[in-house]
């Protein structure tokens, strides 16, 4: 595995950078929005097909016969972070060609399709209120049609079969095959798994696609077995190749660095991966059918059938090597485990998730640079202690990480100001800010311009949540919290604590790729997993501390994060973060409001 391991980095590295969605809102400034729908290109992927299936499925709602409808093509794919992931697609249909004598070719139709999946509460299901199918389309039932001039909107069926069975080949059986597959392989097969595992929000692929990790890679840098044996000569000077490649990295130590006296003098070196059997044994017993018997019972997963038992199985295994994967290379003290998301797959994850979209930058906002306090930082600080915020809330099917971020903020100031701690109505920003998009994402140093102009927030019991783009409501006589501008703080992390100190909790933007199995500790995945370039969620930070690691005898610094996915993720939907090397770009995009 640790020969594995170094293979991996090129690729991965290159694979990991900066890399656009296609097709997401676009501001002025070239900024991509923060959970905002973002366009498939390309083939879909199995997962992606799933949802295809799922939908027809629904829209058929059981029909048969010969002459029922069949799947010509998919159109205009995207799919949205939001709590879970929205699918958005058209189908386009049209009769069996089985038997032109009864069933003559009609012409094609198209519907469009939304389909909301949270994977870790076993939930997919079409929006009907949400569904369009072309006049004469392929549901005739017209109890459940309403016909609109040139357009059918499709009600709500009865029909509801969440998590059916994918009928694409391969996605239930071959998920465990290939399971089987890699237990076979020699050191250097598959970890993450093959096949269209990395056609994710990643926006390219990671790992390589077209079954690039499904076969045993023959070499790894070089031939004849070039990075299996010491190096004799230099090849990159510091005495790089001289020593084994038993480490990551080999020769200098590399981090992690740790805070304390003389931390970024004396780096010491990543523990060494475990023995390549030791690896295959422990990854066995994690996917072993008595594990997943167990993960079952303890998050009262129940499935609808055996053939969803089985693909869920095959993808909790193909998971396992995920998790074993980030474990053995966690930097911090995080630790990944079969929590309840471990059933669900990657794309799954990122579909249904993420928020943060940075494509509206509206380049006529400039806010000034926050007044950073010169004070002395303590070891650790909470504003939860403080009365400064309220309980973990959830996002819903909506892309408006960027709307809770902002509440939470002004939460904050608003309590710290006058010490009444009032929930504030995140659907306000939904419906009102008309420069950020809503459900399909935005920014706070946007919303903070929109609050200025329109009054301030109102209270979430007077402007409550529902996770919908619908018409404004609000109510200036209603004003909680009063908006005069915002700030942006400093990308130095020790600034960043210095303002926090002094001034509340702030709004920033993350990079989320690590977050699917987090289940605690203090998390530092490698900066290739968890490029600061691509910011996909806005969250808010409320505190730091500081974590004994006792493998280096050091201290580890650590922010604390204030997640929108509900109390049920992480630590009581809460995230620690590694603090001092900006870790999933949790610097990058660092603001507060305000207040009159």
């Amino acid at each position: 595995m640790k020969f594995l391991l170094l293979a991996l980095l090129p690729v991965v590295s290159q694979a990991a950078g900066g890399v656009q969605p296609v097709g997401a809102p676009e501001a002025a400034g070239g900024v991509q929005l923060v959970g905002a729908p973002v366009e498939v290109p390309g083939d879909l992927s199995a997962d992606q097909q799933e949802i295809v299936d799922f939908a027809f499925a629904q829209l058929s709602a059981g029909a048969a016969g010969e002459c029922q409808r069949r799947i010509v093509r998919v159109e205009n794919f995207k799919q949205q972070v939001v709590a879970g992931t929205k699918y958005t697609f058209d189908l386009v249909l049209a009769s069996h060609k089985d038997n032109d004598a009864t069933c003559p070719d009609g012409p094609e139709q198209s519907c469009k399709m939304v389909v909301w999946s949270k994977p870790w509460e076993n939930f997919r299901e079409v929006q009907w209120e949400q569904v369009t199918c072309a006049k004469d389309g392929v549901v005739e039932d017209e109890d459940e049609v309403e016909v609109e001039s040139t357009t059918r909107k499709v009600r709500k069926r009865l029909l509801r079969v969440p998590l059916t069975a994918s009928r694409t080949s391969g996605s239930v059986s071959s998920a465990i095959n290939k399971a089987r597959d890699v237990e076979a392989l020699p050191e250097g097969g598959q970890i993450f798994g093959g096949g269209d595992h990395d056609y994710l929000p990643h926006h390219k692929k990671v790992l390589g696609g077209d079954d690039h990790d499904l076969v045993p890679h023959k070499k790894i840098f070089g031939g004849d077995d070039h990075d299996l044996v010491p190096h004799k000569k230099v090849l990159r000077g510091e005495d790089h190749d001289i020593v084994p490649h038993g480490l990551v990295g080999g020769g200098r130590p590399h981090g992690p660095r740790f805070g304390g006296d003389g931390h970024d003098i004396n780096p010491f070196t990543v523990k060494k991966l475990p023995p390549f059997q030791e690896s295959v044994r422990t990854l066995s017993e994690m996917q072993s059918l008595k594990s997943f018997h167990s993960f079952v019972k303890s998050y009262n997963k129940t499935y609808n059938n055996k053939a969803e038992y089985k693909k869920r199985y095959g993808i909790f295994r193909e998971n396992m090597k995920k998790i074993q994967f980030l474990q053995e290379t966690e930097q911090g003290s995080g630790v990944y485990g079969a929590n309840h998301l471990a059933d669900i797959s990657e794309q799954e994850f990122k579909r249904d998730y993420l928020g943060i979209n940075l494509k509206k930058d509206d380049p006529d906002i400039h806010w000034p640079a926050a007044d950073i306090p010169d004070v002395e930082l303590p070891t650790e600080f909470d504003w939860r202690t403080k009365n400064a915020v309220t309980p973990v809330k959830n996002q819903g099917a909506c892309g408006s990480c960027w709307a809770f971020s902002v509440t939470g903020n002004v939460e904050g100031q608003l309590a710290i100001k006058n010490g009444n701690l009032v929930s504030l109505s995140e659907q306000e920003l939904v419906d009102c800010d008309k420069r950020d998009s809503g459900c399909n994402g935005g920014l706070p140093e946007n919303a903070y311009k929109t609050l200025l102009e329109i009054g301030g927030l109102e209270s979430e019991e007077d402007y409550g949540y529902d996770g919908e783009d619908e018409k404004c409501q609000f109510n200036r006589t209603r004003v909680v919290a009063r908006v005069a501008g915002g700030v942006e703080i400093s990308q130095n992390e020790t600034q960043m604590a210095q303002w926090l100190l002094q001034n509340g909790p702030i709004s920033v933007g993350l990079n989320a790729n690590a977050m699917q199995f987090y289940m605690g500790g203090v998390s530092h995945p490698w900066k290739f997993l968890c490029s600061a370039e691509g910011i996909d969620h806005g969250v808010l930070i409320v505190g730091f501390g500081v974590h004994e690691y006792p493998l280096f005898h050091k201290t580890m610094p650590y922010w604390i994060i204030k997640n929108s996915w509900g109390p049920g993720w992480g630590e009581q939907g809460y995230y620690r973060l590694y603090r001092g090397e900006g870790t999933c770009g949790i610097n990058m995009m660092t603001s507060s409001a305000v207040l009159e």
